[in-house]
């Protein structure tokens, strides 16, 4: 820590299962203080899989209200590494698995009209049951190319991400 000096801060990134280990890891960098001394603990994670539950998302928006950290997650909306584990799972507070943070949702490249990204902010359904409707709607199941499997491993890459972004 001596060598970065005490003026830095923290931005971290990830992909798939690197998006997933940002998520924990940026909660837990925002709880010290050495990593928010100069401003929140900045993540952006592309395509990560869901990562806790109801509790783990109200300790994350907690940090979030707090100025301690600013999380955005990028998704291709055909990906199904993001709708992973399934999540039919019901608890009191709907279901099993939260996503975190504010999700850009990055929609096909329209060959004709106009591109608009999908962003929302997760944890604003009001009850158990607009929880779990979100939740069915966004799982893999519903997401899966069964007509085109081949597709599956290209909506997962990063150079699909950046198509969307520089041609949408």
């Amino acid at each position: 820590m001596e060598k970065i000096g005490k003026d830095y801060k923290l931005f971290v990134t990830g992909h798939s299962l690197g998006g997933a280990l940002t998520n924990i890891f940026c909660f837990f960098a925002s709880t010290e203080e050495r990593f928010t001394r100069n401003g929140p603990v900045q993540a952006i994670a592309f395509a990560g899989p869901y990562c806790g539950g109801h509790s783990f998302a109200d300790a994350f928006r907690h940090q979030e209200r707090h100025k301690k950290l600013q999380f955005v997650r990028v998704t291709n909306d055909k990906d199904m590494v993001p709708r992973l584990p399934a999540n039919f799972g019901v608890g009191r507070r709907g279901p099993r698995w939260r996503h975190v943070g504010v999700g850009v949702t990055m929609p096909k490249v329209p060959w004709i009209g106009k591109w608009k990204p999908l962003m929302h902010y997760y944890g604003k359904e009001k009850s158990w049951i607009g929880s779990t409707i979100h939740a069915y709607k966004r799982n893999f199941v519903f997401h899966t190319p069964w007509l085109r499997p081949w597709t599956i491993s290209r909506m997962h890459t990063l150079f699909e991400i950046q198509d969307r972004l520089m041609y949408g």
